[in-house]
């Protein structure tokens, strides 16, 4: 391991978590850290562990070793999607992959551009902040409408969320998981609420939808995965929209693309890596060249320096919306790939058009204000001035 030591409490990891990732892609890529978490963060090598059936997204035993049960947020783990692998994770996503088909979202098309542009229509041009009345009330109003749930909880929800996001920390502290617990708690208590209004007048909202459709899915594993899909949901398309907007601010030239570009909004995507890391755990001895991965270890995934490999994305600092195919690993691959993307890319596109047709010429007050974490890109304020 040598002098090299990827320490998940540095603050320099939370801050800048990209040259941090960096310096391991260039040094140690396949890297076995003082905690004996593995940390691989070379696109090649990234990929191949998303590929391999022997690495598992199940790493419920990681948390029942931190928890006590009962507790809230270890429930929610429990009966989560996002810790199940096989045929267990293909049961879950099925009922709920109905919300995110083409034929669902092109009829949902319309109400996310108008919640855009009825977003940007309310945004003084003198000054506001970007993620608080932009990119974070359209993903999350969009992804609370297709639940059903209304538009008065969308303080609660907000708030909810960051408190589980938190808690995805490989050193998330006490107060971080206590935090969670009420999070899942008073969520769990929202949607259950729900559900039983929905079981008496079903909707056309997901909620309803699962709920009435007879599939082997529990009220505890709906509830919890809806959840997941309301804290996942809308942070890190809240992540891209914010940094998107400041890289075009920056590339105004490249604005044009926007609507032309295919690929515009992977290209986006890509450099932002709203999810920095993820977690995996070895299910089988792995072997990675000269190296191997015992069962049950730990493995951190590094997306963000995966996605900045100058060996697949030339000249991988540059943006460029009209890009060729990505292959980026933004949403990850494979049968655990983001459940949401088509949604996210959606909205990053209807919100960046409607932004900056509202505002042709933007400029920022200040750089974004990046929450430190390890794991996600997540921004707390972006005070922009424009000119409509």
């Amino acid at each position: 391991m040598g002098t090299l030591d990827f320490d998940f409490r540095d603050p320099a990891l939370h801050v800048d978590p990209l040259t941090y990732q960096r310096r391991f892609a260039e040094a140690e890529p396949v890297h076995r850290n003082s905690q004996g978490l593995w940390v691989l963060t070379r696109y090649a090598d990234v990929l191949a562990m998303l590929r391999d059936e022997r690495v598992s997204t199940d790493r419920r035993n990681l948390y029942r070793n931190k928890l006590d049960a009962g507790r809230p947020y270890l429930t929610h783990v429990e009966h989560n999607l996002f810790y199940r692998s096989g045929d267990d994770h293909r049961r879950l996503r099925a009922p709920l992959s109905r919300a995110f088909t083409p034929r669902a979202l092109a009829s949902f098309e319309a109400e996310v551009d108008a919640r855009a542009r009825s977003l940007a229509a309310g945004l003084d041009p003198g000054g506001f902040d970007l993620v608080a009345e932009f990119a974070k009330p359209l993903p999350l109003g969009a992804i609370a409408t297709l639940l059903g749930v209304p538009d008065s909880e969308l303080d609660n929800l907000a708030s909810w969320s960051m408190a589980l996001i938190g808690a995805l920390e490989p050193a998330a502290s006490r107060s971080a998981f206590a935090a969670a617990d009420d999070a899942a708690a008073g969520m769990k208590a929202l949607l259950a609420d729900l559900l039983v209004l929905r079981r008496a007048d079903p909707g056309h909202d997901l909620l309803s939808v699962v709920a009435t459709s007879g599939l082997p899915v529990s009220d505890e594993e709906l509830l919890h995965n809806a959840i997941f899909l309301l804290s996942a949901g809308h942070d890190t398309t809240t992540a891209v929209l914010t940094g998107a907007s400041a890289l075009l601010i920056e590339e105004s030239g490249q604005r044009g693309l926007l609507a032309d570009s295919p690929h515009a909004v992977d290209e986006l995507v890509r450099m932002i890596s709203p999810a920095l890391m993820i977690s995996r755990v070895a299910s089988a001895p792995i072997e990675i060249g000269d190296t191997v991965i015992d069962t049950g270890a730990p493995i951190l995934l590094g997306l963000a320096a995966a996605n900045r490999d100058p060996a697949v994305f030339p000249d991988p600092d540059r943006l460029d919306l009209a890009r060729s195919q990505t292959g980026h690993l933004g949403f990850g691959f494979g049968p655990h790939v983001c459940l949401g993307a088509p949604l996210a890319r959606m909205q990053i596109r209807l919100g960046l058009l409607a932004l900056f047709d509202r505002f042709p010429e933007l400029a920022a007050q200040a750089p974004p204000h990046r929450e430190p974490s390890a794991v996600l890109t997540s921004y707390r304020s972006y005070p922009l001035a424009g000119h409509g």
